[in-house]
């Protein structure tokens, strides 16, 4: 299998797999709103003990909940794992929903997480009928909505990595000498990179795909010219929109030194250790 192939293979693919959750779940999800909207008093009350307490007596409270918000199963799993992995060694979403159900506190650690990090109450205070939020979740559940606008963005997912791995890193978007284009991380700083890290999600295909292979083969060119050939450069890109452009995906393969995808993220310590050693504290 061809590394284009094995990331087609391991491209996560958000709406197609949500819509299908949806239409199986839709009396669970409906029963799960209600049962939160009781809890806090229509709303009025959405705090940790409401929240951890639906999401542990009802198991499509965590479903319910990620799919206001807009963030996939994938994303969910590998942002919280990150943040909570000198805790718990817990991995995988549905890992995630047993420990939940089994465990009160951590259902309550799950709700302190939703509330600190994402704009639950706002999502949670605006107005549904019955009807209506099925149709709602399924708009929410489109990969633009889980990138960009209401989850965290990838870069956010990769220095949330960074940090667990406690590497020297700087970022995001600043300029390293003799390359034109900001870059999110350098490490271990931008003076004098060893490594660099740029990141790029695409739900569906367009022209900014192509922009985004062009930046990578412009910010390897620079580094060749400007001495620091030896810094090694990982792109960490994902989303369906790179399947309908596989001309891009293989310059990106071209001028990367790795390429990275949501669900491999687990190789990025593996790379740096084997690179930079020097840059772990």
């Amino acid at each position: 299998m061809s590394k284009i192939d094995d990331f087609i293979r391991n491209v996560t693919k958000v709406l197609e797999t949500e819509r299908r959750f949806l239409k199986r779940n839709q009396k669970e999800l409906v029963n799960a709103f209600m049962d939160v909207r009781k809890r806090t008093s229509n709303f009025k009350r959405i705090n940790t003990d409401s929240i951890a307490r639906s999401l542990h007596e009802k198991v499509e409270t965590l479903n319910l909940l990620r799919l206001l918000l807009g963030i996939s199963e994938t994303y969910f799993s590998i942002d919280f794992s990150t943040i909570w992995q000198h805790q718990t060694k817990i991995t995988g979403y549905n890992a995630l929903k047993k420990k939940i159900k089994d465990d009160i506190g951590f259902a309550y650690a799950i709700a302190e997480y939703l509330l600190r990090n994402y704009d639950l109450k706002g999502v949670l205070k605006v107005e549904y009928r019955g009807e209506e939020l099925i149709p709602f979740l399924a708009k929410m559940a489109s990969v633009g909505k889980s990138a960009v606008k209401r989850g965290r963005l990838l870069e956010d997912i990769v220095e949330e990595r960074l940090k667990d791995i406690n590497i020297l890193y700087e970022g995001k978007d600043k300029t390293v000498p003799g390359v034109r284009k900001k870059i999110d991380f350098a490490i271990p700083n931008f003076k004098n990179p060893l490594a660099l890290i740029e990141t790029s999600f695409y739900g569906s295909s367009g022209s900014r795909i192509t922009q985004t292979a062009r930046s990578i083969r412009d910010i390897r060119e620079d580094l060749n010219k400007s001495g620091k050939g030896k810094c090694i450069l990982i792109a960490v890109i994902d989303g369906a929109g790179w399947i309908a452009r596989q001309d891009d995906l293989k310059k990106v393969f071209s001028y990367a030194s790795y390429v990275i995808q949501v669900r491999t993220l687990n190789l990025l310590e593996e790379i740096l250790k084997t690179h930079v050693p020097q840059s772990f504290k």
